[in-house]
């Protein structure tokens, strides 16, 4: 049986990178001719921060108003899956989102510690 190479395409995102305020961040929008059906978020913070990241999705807007919560599995703990996170550094991936067109990491709260410290969050989605 002839071997065939397999392809696979990665595409990492900045939702939010060294933010010191609450928002939205940066929208992934999936294209027309490549859709992503996985994605692996990053989250990091400084020892100085405390916050929250909540997850989103939506196939018809961007606006957070109108998106729905997504699920994540974290990888420290494959049993626990979360539609938000609020510890210092983790690892979620998240599994069929090829029928969302849009995907955010809302950055719900941020608190500095005299002043210091912020969270990124980064996603690699996968073919």
């Amino acid at each position: 049986m002839p071997q065939y190479p397999v392809i696979s395409r990665v595409v990492e995102f900045p939702f939010h990178s060294q933010a010191t305020v609450a928002a939205l961040g940066s929208v992934f929008e999936q294209g027309n001719d490549l859709v992503f059906d996985k994605l692996t978020v990053e989250i990091k913070r400084t020892t100085a921060t405390a916050s929250d990241v909540k997850f989103w999705g939506s196939n018809t807007t961007k606006t957070l108003d109108a998106m729905a919560a997504l699920t994540g599995t974290k990888y420290s703990d494959e049993t626990t899956k979360a539609q938000s996170y609020n510890g210092a550094a983790e690892l979620f991936h998240f599994e069929n989102i090829g029928g969302l067109k849009y995907i955010a990491m809302e950055l719900d709260s941020i608190t500095q510690n005299a002043g210091e410290g912020y969270v990124d969050v980064v996603g690699r989605f996968h073919t």
